[in-house]
């Protein structure tokens, strides 16, 4: 895997993060990424573009 390119701001907002983690493609490049301190998955467009995001705080079931 290569990354051509990198954008991003510190942050709570969609897209911004807050002590990114990991990073997984799936088949059909789209990007997820672990925003550790802002307890969440956000997803991109294998161009960048933020689509969605999911998670909370927490030690239960979707919580992270």
């Amino acid at each position: 895997m290569a990354c051509s390119s990198a954008s991003g701001a510190s942050g709570t907002g969609d897209g911004e993060f807050n002590t990114p983690y990991g990073i997984g493609v799936a088949s059909d490049g789209s990007v997820y990424i672990a925003d550790n301190y802002n307890y969440r998955i956000q997803k991109f467009t294998s161009d960048g573009v933020f689509v969605s995001k999911w998670g909370t705080q927490g030690a239960g079931d979707g919580t992270i």
